[in-house]
């Protein structure tokens, strides 16, 4: 059995219209129409949700579906690859931050290199001048 009629059974036999199911997981009673005709499909939080509503185990929900089981392993590569982004730029910006720390860093030494040379210049020509 397909996941649609699944979900129409469960909510059917717990005496739930639609939009006591959508009120319950925070969506809207077209989208539980959506689910039960088959038109689309329910993430992972909503499987989630309404496997907790019905009192019945994400196993026998999802058991003999698979259309439903590969949606949910796109979810899951998608979930993994937007964690991954969010890993990479969390350390990328770490990066900057740490890189620009030390080019002020630098820069401060330079300039106080700088003006260290430019006061020692000016005293020695002054001393030979002065001589």
């Amino acid at each position: 059995m397909d996941i649609a009629k699944k979900l129409q059974r469960y909510r059917e036999d717990k005496s739930l219209t639609q939009e006591q199911v959508a009120e319950n997981i925070h969506c809207s009673r077209q989208t539980i129409s959506n689910w039960e005709t088959g038109k689309s499909l329910p993430d992972i939080t909503s499987i989630v949700l309404l496997s907790t509503l019905y009192e019945v185990s994400l196993d026998e929900m999802l058991k003999g579906d698979s259309i439903m089981l590969h949606h949910m392993q796109e979810e899951l590569k998608k979930l993994e690859i937007s964690n991954y982004t969010k890993k990479t730029n969390k350390r990328f910006v770490n990066f900057q931050k740490n890189f620009t720390k030390g080019w002020k860093i630098d820069w401060i030494s330079i300039v106080g290199y700088t003006l260290f040379m430019l006061v020692l210049y000016t005293a020695i020509i002054l001393f030979f001048i002065n001589r």
